[in-house]
């Protein structure tokens, strides 16, 4: 399975920090984090699941759906 974690250069040190947690979670599932988003992604995973970012409206034109990092657990 392929997911989704934003990445960008936009990120504050705090934020790049989370995304780097969040892909070790998905690691840890066997998932693969891809950088962006492409047709085959599973899912998008953001802070804010209705975001109107353009990665967030990118995966639901592709009907991926964004979720938030909550599903971790």
């Amino acid at each position: 399975m392929v997911l989704a974690v934003g990445a960008d250069d936009q990120l504050t040190p705090a934020e790049r920090a989370l995304v780097v947690q969040l892909a070790g979670l998905l690691d840890l599932r066997d998932l693969v984090v891809w950088p962006g988003v492409k047709k085959g992604v599973a899912a998008g995973i953001a802070q804010d699941p209705g975001s109107q970012s353009g990665k967030a409206r990118k995966a639901r034109e592709y009907g991926i759906p964004v979720v938030g990092e909550g599903v971790l657990g």
